[in-house]
Parts: structure tokens; sequence; C-alpha cells
């Protein structure tokens, strides 16, 4: 129901700027969802973590049993997008497997979460055309557009803490780039924790994908593909900019790719430097 939910809502946006058409499966080898023009446009919406909900289904039935009262309530933590190494076993306890590192690195699980291995490989993505990506990270995984920045902060108790969520490191991130280990604390001298990214951006990978949409629980963001075979135009980039709760400030777009690719690289060394002051502590994770 969400995948549909996510096709639904792709091709009601995206008739705001013209005709949209569902594209058969038999016309040809590589088939999008959609056409609208020129434009290709294949809708994929990530889920959450299965076992991590029967997980959280099964510690909210046990502290409503355990609950005393007329109102009976219960909180459990839950990590609906990158798991946390816990299942549901066939006496109906929850267990950790000690070996997991979804908690710990956190940022590459969700990479992997949103661009499983059958989108990155791009088989439903035309050739020497052009190619969107439409990717729901609101029904299945409940994202908002400030998820999405390269880096992102928070003031608690006095201090700022810093985290890289992953997203926008999926589509223009290297490996190897330090991803921040969460709630890292920039105040202090000393090693800041961080933990290499484990595979390259999907962009620079892909260059039969023109751009991205992501849709989140607070708009839409523009993404664009600066090494794609066949770059998005000014006309095509202007219409996407005048879609429904288009958010411009999380965009990242330009008309001259080569500046587009100066904006990511100087993005990844403010990144790098920030990681690297204070004679930062890199944890390489286990492949």
């Amino acid at each position: 129901m969400r995948a549909l939910a996510a096709e639904v809502e792709a091709a009601l946006r995206l008739s705001w700027i013209g005709p949209v058409a569902r594209v058969a499966e038999a016309q040809r080898q590589a088939t999008a969802d959609f056409q609208l023009g020129a434009l290709n446009v294949e809708v994929y919406c990530p889920q959450e973590h299965v076992a991590e909900r029967r997980v959280v289904e099964a510690l909210l039935a046990s502290e409503i049993q355990r609950a005393t009262g007329p109102v009976k309530i219960a909180i459990v933590r839950s990590s609906p997008t990158t798991g946390s190494g816990r299942s549901v076993g066939k006496d109906g306890l929850v267990v950790r497997d000690p070996r997991n590192q979804a908690r710990t690195f956190p940022a590459n699980k969700l990479i992997d979460r949103i661009l499983s291995d059958k989108k990155r490989a791009g088989a439903q993505l035309c050739a020497g055309e052009l190619n969107l990506l439409w990717l729901d990270l609101k029904h299945g995984l409940g994202l908002t557009a400030i998820d999405c920045i390269p880096l992102r902060s928070a003031v608690a108790k006095g201090m700022c803490f810093v985290g890289s969520h992953g997203v926008w490191h999926a589509f223009y991130g290297r490996i190897g780039d330090p991803l921040f280990v969460e709630r890292t604390v920039l105040d202090f001298p000393g090693p800041r924790h961080a933990y290499p990214q484990q595979r390259h951006g999907w962009f620079r990978e892909m260059p039969k994908a023109s751009c991205a949409i992501l849709s989140v629980l607070d708009g839409i963001i523009l993404l664009s593909n600066p090494w794609a075979a066949v770059p998005l135009d000014a006309a095509t980039t202007e219409s996407l900019m005048t879609l429904s709760e288009v958010r411009p400030e999380f965009c990242w777009f330009d008309e001259l790719a080569p500046t587009l690719v100066m904006r990511v690289e100087a993005e990844r060394s403010r990144i790098s430097s920030l990681a690297s002051r204070g004679s930062s502590k890199t944890v390489d994770e286990p492949t």
C-alpha cells in the first residue's frame, strides 16, 4: 500500500507540470513507471526495517501487558530506518545479535536501505534518455527535509551535537568519506568519532540517472546528477522546481554541471575538515 501511495503521489505532483503517462512494461526492455514528456520517472518507496517493526510490536505488547491502572501506556525505542540488530525469537522474546553494527554505523545502513542493490543497478533506467528517480522517504521511513542535508546539528544542554544521517551521502559521497557518529560533540578538543562511508554515492556510479526527487514529510527535494550522461536541461530543472511543496534550500542543482561538482566537493571537504580537527578518531566498520 505504501508503494502504491508513493506512485500515486508522484503521478499527481508531476501532473502539475505536464501530462503523466504510465509506461507499459512490455513496450521495451528497460521501463520506468511513468513518462512526463521526455522524462522517464522511476518510483521507489523503501520500507521500514521489517524485523525492527516486529520487535516494536512485541515490546509494546509486553509493556502493555505489564502496565497497571485504567490507562495503559507503553514506550519503546525503535530504529525503523536502520534496524537495531534485534529480532523476535520463536518463543516471542526479543533477542539481540551482538555482531550487528546497525546502531554503531547507522548512516551506512540507511544508505543501503534507501537505495537497494536492485535500484542501484539502474535496470529500469533507459540509457541515453532523461531519467528521474522519485524516491519516497515519507510513507515508508518517515524522513523529513532536515534528514537530507549533508550534516546536521542540534544544541542541547549547552552543547552542540552533530551527526551524519546519510541521505545526501547516498547520492554524492565517496567511499571513505567520514560519517559522524550520532551525537558527536564539537565543543571540546580531542578525537571526533567518525566512520568511513562504505559505498560511493549513487550518482557517481549511475550516469543513466539524471536526477532524483526525494519526497519527505515536509516537502520534496530535487537532487541533480552532475555526472549524468544526459543531464537535466535548464527548462526541465525550472519545471521541476515549480512542483508543489518543493524546498529550494535543500535542493542541489545547477545549470552548469562543473559548478555543482565544485559545490559537492566543497561540502565533502568541509565535512572532512570538521572530522579531522582534534585528531579525529575513525572507527572502521566491519565488512
